[in-house]
């Protein structure tokens, strides 16, 4: 039956797929934690959502420290900005450039730049793309939101669409991640299914970059590079699910 060979080669692709990125994310470094393991509970379902959200947290941040990524856990969304001018003041960055997304304009983060007299540009869709690229290279700081986290592995996977270039998080020295919660996944084996909807359609991502850790990026080849292009230091800025219930996916 065609339709039954079409699915197994679907999920054979799939496998190798997942199986290709979980080696070159771990290749060079030792695994010391367990998968996660989410035991039965009375609470109630909202309880148990926001517990399992904050254990999903938990390992990725783990994760990321392990690849050499720095998270910084705030409150909530209110308290990014104050996040971001602390590690801008210590990075001693003058110049940003940032993605234009819903999520880092409600946050007013070039609020918080501009606090610290940092100099910032959103990604311009309405200048020559060498223009675009120059203000890219000579920034000190790249900010993006993300699309997913992986607590398994601590990385992080960004989708390219206008005004959301992925030269954001790989030219400048410093990549500053904003993450909700609503956008953690506990594997990979959560991802094909959501990268295939985010890759369909004319409004569809033009490209899809996992990050683990600074300087180490896999791009929708899997090809994975180290120590050659990307940012010197990664640094994820995360919350906690908010007391007034789940977010929704910001990019969509």
């Amino acid at each position: 039956m065609a339709g039954s060979g079409e699915r197994a080669m679907v999920r054979t692709e799939q496998a190798e797929f997942l199986g290709h990125i979980r080696s070159s994310i771990g290749s060079g470094r030792e695994r010391t934690v367990a998968p996660i393991r989410f035991a039965s509970s009375e609470a109630s379902p909202r309880a148990e959502a926001a517990q399992g959200v904050g254990r999903l947290l938990d390992r990725f941040l783990v994760e990321l420290s392990l690849a050499g990524g720095t998270g910084h856990r705030v409150q909530s969304p209110a308290h990014a900005q104050g996040a971001l001018r602390d590690l801008v003041r210590a990075s001693g960055a003058r110049r940003a450039v940032m993605w234009r997304h819903p999520l880092l304009a409600r946050l007013d983060l070039r609020a918080a730049l501009a606090d610290t007299g940092v100099a910032c540009w959103e990604v311009p869709a309405d200048v020559p793309e060498g223009e675009r690229l120059t203000l890219m290279a000579t920034a000190d700081l790249g900010v993006t939101a993300v699309d997913y986290a992986v607590a398994d592995t601590g990385s992080l996977v960004l989708c390219s669409r206008p005004g959301q270039e992925r030269l954001v998080s790989l030219l400048p020295p410093i990549h500053v991640a904003l993450l909700p919660p609503s956008v953690l996944v506990s594997g990979l084996e959560a991802l094909p299914p959501l990268l295939r909807r985010d890759l369909e359609g004319p409004g569809g991502a033009s490209n899809i970059v996992f990050i683990t850790g600074p300087s180490r990026t896999a791009d929708i080849e899997l090809s994975l590079t180290q120590g050659v292009h990307g940012p010197k230091a990664l640094h994820v800025i995360a919350w906690d699910e908010e007391p007034g219930g789940p977010e929704g996916r910001d990019h969509l």
